[in-house]
């Protein structure tokens, strides 16, 4: 009975949110984005993904610019998230506009 309610709870605000307008999506993301890695920053992870940027620049950026790459990084995951919620909001018109093969 548990997993039923928080699969469906789960469900509902993935729905919720994919219903918002594109600007709404990205503000909603990028809060996310700045809690998700302020959260990060607290676990015992917190240099996991400054060790990988690290060890890929070297030298060549400082701890600041390597610290604003990893935000970007999780704020453009987080954005990515929000787009793929708003999939099942958009018809065939809509994907057309949005999409150019």
């Amino acid at each position: 009975m548990i997993h039923w309610l928080a699969k469906n709870t789960v469900k509902l605000v993935l729905l919720f949110l994919g219903a918002f307008p594109p600007p709404v999506n990205r503000w909603i993301a990028y809060a996310l984005a700045v809690f998700l890695y302020s959260i990060y920053r607290l676990t015992p992870y917190r240099n996991f993904i400054y060790n990988n940027l690290k060890t890929a620049f070297g030298c060549e950026k400082t701890r600041r610019e390597l610290h604003r790459i990893a935000f970007k990084n999780v704020c453009h995951l987080s954005l990515s998230l929000m787009e793929i919620l708003r999939f099942p909001y958009l018809n065939d018109e809509k994907l057309c506009r949005l999409v150019r093969v």
